[in-house]
């Protein structure tokens, strides 16, 4: 339910899943394309989650 880029998980994204009683998202970036994340990227969905009241239980 959230994008395969991290980057691209919005507000509506986290809302959804708590439409569907979820509490958190996990999600996954293989270790080829890992070295493109930033720390901009990081703080901007860790604060989108926040936001949302929902738990970041792995980044994996």
């Amino acid at each position: 339910m959230l994008p395969n880029d991290f980057r691209a998980i919005s507000y509506l994204h986290l809302e959804t899943l708590q439409n569907l009683g979820l509490t958190g998202a996990a999600f996954h970036r293989d270790g080829e394309t890992l070295a493109e994340v930033q720390a901009v990227d990081c703080r901007r969905v860790r604060n989108l989650y926040r936001e949302a009241g929902m738990d970041l239980p792995q980044f994996g």
